[in-house]
């Protein structure tokens, strides 16, 4: 189902943005390491080595990662004002 913009704050890119960084864009559901929005490949591995996720070194990809709230209500933002 496609994402309903009209359901989420204006500044939801920026709040995504936020909550990618503050988990340092690893998903926190299988722990794989994504790669930033303009990050290029050097920056990307060399952030994998720093954060000890060598098992993806050989084949980076870039993922999606996505931010959902936890009781699936996209009106729900109170968390990150």
């Amino acid at each position: 189902m496609p994402m309903q913009r009209s359901l989420y704050p204006k500044n939801w890119e920026q709040i995504a943005t936020e909550v990618k960084d503050s988990v340092g864009w690893i998903c926190e559901g299988c722990q794989r390491p994504c790669k930033r929005k303009g990050e290029n490949h050097e920056s990307f591995l060399l952030r994998l080595t720093l954060a000890q996720q060598l098992d993806f070194q050989s084949k980076p990809r870039r993922f999606v990662l996505t931010v959902s709230h936890q009781d699936h209500n996209p009106s729900n933002y109170r968390d990150w004002e």
